[in-house]
């Protein structure tokens, strides 16, 4: 009985010769632009053109800087402190 291995499987080794290829940064402006989502942003619009002329010191103004404060908040947002 021999006890020498007869197997022709090929020897093992890696898989890509020479330098490993490094990945390509990712594309930060492409990454975010793949997050909009076109009728949510329909949605805000339509929200901030409820309140009509939103002319600084008005009733309609007060109260689109309350919705979008409450947007803000909705989002996670936490702090949404107003410059006066």
């Amino acid at each position: 009985v021999s006890t020498q291995s007869t197997s022709t499987a090929p020897p093992v080794g890696p898989i890509i010769q020479g330098p490993v290829p490094t990945a390509q940064p990712a594309d930060p402006i492409r990454e975010l632009v793949g997050q909009l989502d076109l009728e949510r942003y329909k949605a805000t619009i339509r929200g901030l053109a409820q309140f009509g002329d939103r002319q600084q010191g008005t009733k309609r103004n007060r109260d689109a800087v309350d919705w979008i404060e409450a947007q803000l908040k909705s989002y996670g947002c936490a702090n949404t402190e107003r410059i006066t």
